[in-house]
């Protein structure tokens, strides 16, 4: 409990550069182990880039699928929304009120 509450002590920003940083490592230290054992390998041998490929392509693919997803049920809900917003909208002219304040409510509406 109390590293997610030293968590919220940190700006955002602050946790940009973080992650930003680390990712950064990563990347550098994989290309390096990558280059250090391309440089050992012998000449004759294939490295097997097809599965790497097909894995990569993959990960994108569910990335992808997972966004429009997430995009599409956003849209469904907002979709839903709007029949009660006009309904709204539409009756407001009806409340017993002065006409200042329903102005301020169609407005907000």
């Amino acid at each position: 409990m109390s590293y997610i509450q030293s968590l919220d002590n940190i700006p955002v920003w602050g946790l940009f550069i973080i992650a930003t940083g680390l990712f950064s490592f990563g990347a550098e230290l994989g290309f390096r182990a990558g280059k250090f054992t391309h440089e050992r390998q012998e000449k004759d041998q294939n490295p097997m880039v097809g599965t790497i490929l097909g894995a990569s392509l993959g990960l994108l693919a569910f990335f992808l699928a997972f966004t429009f997803n997430m995009a599409g049920s956003r849209y469904d809900a907002r979709k839903k929304l709007i029949p009660g917003v006009c309904q709204y909208y539409i009756y407001s002219d009806r409340l017993l009120a002065p006409k200042y304040y329903w102005n301020q409510f169609q407005t907000l509406i």
